[in-house]
């Protein structure tokens, strides 16, 4: 492995190279624990174990097993993070030359951009009865109010998690 975990000055703990590593180079591949979106709103969005995972597209979001969860943010980030839904793991890819020594970054901020859209749009599906057309017919578990104050807690999450980025 050509990663290490150190503490940085400014940021807490971090993921720095060992090695040399050139741009296209698998960097690390970690397994992940995957929570599935029905668990997610509730079970993570008021904890802190929701500031360190990565969406999965479908099938939910992914807790990181290895040290990709300690990656910082960059708005020029040196690695690009891949999803292998096939293999229920995140492939993190060097998008340029990283030397020994450096720190390697990803951009949570399309993330979290993306993530806000997301939820607005659903909110507002859930607030005109879209969702409930959508679902008829299907089981849940989750009132439409449910649903609703879960958005909204997971948006307030997103503007704090925006805020300590920046």
């Amino acid at each position: 492995m050509k990663t290490e975990v150190k503490m940085t000055e400014k940021m807490g703990r971090g993921v720095f190279a060992t090695a040399d590593i050139k741009m296209g180079e698998l960097i690390m591949e970690d397994h992940i624990l995957l929570v599935p979106h029905d668990e997610t709103t509730f079970a993570l969005s008021r904890t802190i174990v929701n500031l360190y995972v990565f969406g999965f597209g479908t099938k939910g979001v992914a807790i990181s097993l290895g040290h990709g969860s300690l990656i910082n943010h960059d708005p020029s980030p040196s690695v690009e993070v891949h999803q292998q839904h096939d293999k229920d793991t995140i492939q993190f890819v060097a998008n340029q030359d990283i030397k020994a020594g450096d720190e390697i970054f990803i951009d949570y901020m399309y993330t979290i951009e993306k993530a806000h859209g997301i939820y607005e749009r659903t909110r507002a599906s859930y607030k005109d009865g879209t969702a409930q057309a959508a679902m008829k017919g299907t089981e849940t578990k989750y009132s439409r109010d449910d649903m609703i104050k879960a958005l909204d807690l997971a948006e307030k999450d997103l503007k704090e998690l925006n805020q300590r980025s920046l």
